[in-house]
């Protein structure tokens, strides 16, 4: 048994250090440059009524999935060579140390551009991806909008009541003066918020439906992504 969990141990090991390898060997043959210049040559033209298909949203994921294994690979390089030239601080940097500095920039290129990568290795039309995380990202934040409204709604009803209870309490006439101001006074700024959170015309009740049905998976997939960012490693 022990002999067993041993082998599987290292078959896992061996698994892992192979796909490191072919992920790099992917980075090297296909820098970034390279990789947006034919992100670039690409063409797509989103449907008029904006609204996102089902086919688009499964898309979607399996892109999201693909690009985390290209995150993490880009992390950890970015990780080993910030490492390199902490291990070899000095008060002179030599020129391994400006050579291993650019790398860097090559490894956030890698990782920032982990989702395109994964979409044109799997097939899909990678200006059609970005649409797809365009109208995600913006109905996300509509969402949120909206939220951030009903709750300042609820807020601004009660603390409306109480005002008016302590304004027509009052005993003088400035008193009440000074009730009738806050309440003008948060009342416009109701207004102004109301104004502000107008829905952008891209936001259609469709894509809110769609998005309801997905929204678990892709938090998850953010999240995972997200752990290989050096904000989330320190």
């Amino acid at each position: 048994m022990v002999r067993l969990i041993f082998i599987m141990a290292m078959l896992f090991i061996i698994a892992c250090s192979n796909e490191e390898e072919s992920i790099n060997k992917e980075f090297s043959d296909k820098g970034t440059v390279k990789l947006m210049e034919e992100v670039e040559k690409e063409s797509y033209t989103p449907p008029k009524d904006g609204n996102l298909s089902v086919k688009q949203m499964d898309m979607y994921i399996k892109v999201k999935e693909a690009a985390i294994a290209y995150a993490k690979q880009a992390a950890d390089n970015l990780k080993k060579s910030s490492e390199k030239i902490d291990k070899n601080d000095k008060a002179e940097p030599g020129i391994g140390d400006y050579l291993t500095a650019f790398k860097n920039l090559d490894d956030v290129a890698d990782f920032m551009t982990s989702d395109l990568r994964a979409a044109t290795k799997l097939g899909y039309n990678p200006k059609e991806y970005q649409w797809v995380q365009e109208i995600i990202l913006k109905t996300q934040a509509a969402e949120i909008q909206e939220n951030a409204v009903k709750y300042a709604k609820s807020a601004y009803s009660g603390m409306k009541e109480q005002l008016e209870k302590q304004r027509d309490a009052a005993a003088s006439k400035g008193m009440r003066g000074i009730f009738d101001e806050q309440l003008k006074s948060i009342s416009e700024g109701m207004k102004e918020m109301e104004k502000n959170s107008l829905p952008d015309e891209v936001i259609t009740e469709h894509n809110k439906n769609l998005l309801t049905k997905y929204r678990d998976r892709i938090i998850g997939l953010d999240a995972e992504i997200r752990k290989w960012t050096m904000l989330e490693k320190e």
